[in-house]
């Protein structure tokens, strides 16, 4: 783990990033680290995923050395990047970066470990782009989305009295309340909500 992690300097909000070097099929995803500072306007993507069963892990080649990963980040990483590339079709892939938690922060150093939690809300906001994965099934979350795409537009094209719920239903999820920052601390953090 030694030759993994280089020190990072907390003075300059300096954070590693993920590049992936190749997904290979059935090959273990290749990958290696880079030291950036938040201080210098880098552009990454940042990954917002559920970390799975720690005792649960799969290989990845991590700076040429054997790196155990949840089985969720490992699937992660064989789809972020062909995803970063939908979404900014005119750049080059062999610039795509990407900040994820259980592989850039030093999880055995509990210092390191400290201070960059403390940045991750940083982390977050300087993301040019955030990428939620919602876990591997990729064609049941695909049917899900576009069921929930489906929906929103019925929706808004229908003016019977029965489309009165989905409509409502619509427009509460469409209240500027949730738009806020805080939002999501304040519901997860708070030890009971009322709506």
């Amino acid at each position: 783990m030694q030759t993994i992690y280089q020190p990072l300097d907390q003075r300059r909000s300096q954070i590693r990033l993920i590049e992936i070097i190749s997904i290979g099929g059935s090959e273990k995803v290749k990958c290696k680290l880079s030291v950036s500072s938040l201080e210098d306007n880098v552009e990454f993507a940042a990954l917002s995923y559920v970390w799975g069963d720690p005792k649960v892990t799969k290989d990845i080649i991590l700076n040429n050395e054997i790196f155990p990963v949840t089985t969720n980040l490992a699937a992660a990483l064989k789809h972020v990047k062909a995803h970063w590339c939908n979404a900014f079709p005119d750049r080059n892939p062999g610039l795509f970066r990407i900040w994820a938690d259980a592989i850039c922060i030093n999880q055995k150093d509990p210092e390191e470990r400290s201070s960059q939690v403390n940045l991750m809300r940083d982390i977050y906001a300087k993301a040019e782009l955030v990428l939620s994965w919602l876990g591997h099934r990729i064609d049941e979350i695909d049917v899900a989305l576009k069921a929930l795409k489906t929906i929103a537009k019925e929706t808004r094209e229908l003016s019977s009295p029965e489309a009165r719920p989905w409509k409502a239903t619509r427009n509460f999820f469409g209240l500027p309340y949730w738009q806020r920052v805080w939002i999501f601390q304040e519901l997860v953090l708070g030890k009971r909500i009322l709506l």
